[in-house]
């Protein structure tokens, strides 16, 4: 499998392995969208140096976000199971 870099809601994925994230600021997401809106042929290269550059700053920063995910999806039904009973 190749890895690669995407966005979605706010965060900054790099699938390798695993799915790991990075929640981006406001202010991230938006000059990263504008910086491949201006170079689309190069959002891979734009990515990964986002990427690269957000693991030097703090490197506690990424989480597996398919971790992330099941922990929100096992909150959610337990809210809910409450809200049942």
């Amino acid at each position: 499998m190749k890895d690669y870099y995407y966005i979605r809601s706010g965060y900054l994925h790099y699938v390798h392995r695993v799915d790991d994230a990075i929640k981006l600021t406001e202010t991230e997401n938006k000059q990263v969208k504008q910086e491949i809106a201006a170079m689309p042929s190069d959002k891979k290269e734009i990515l990964e140096k986002l990427w690269n550059s957000l693991m030097e700053e703090n490197e506690n920063k990424a989480f597996d976000f398919k971790e992330y995910l099941d922990k929100k999806c096992d909150e959610k039904r337990e809210y809910y199971r409450k809200l049942g009973k």
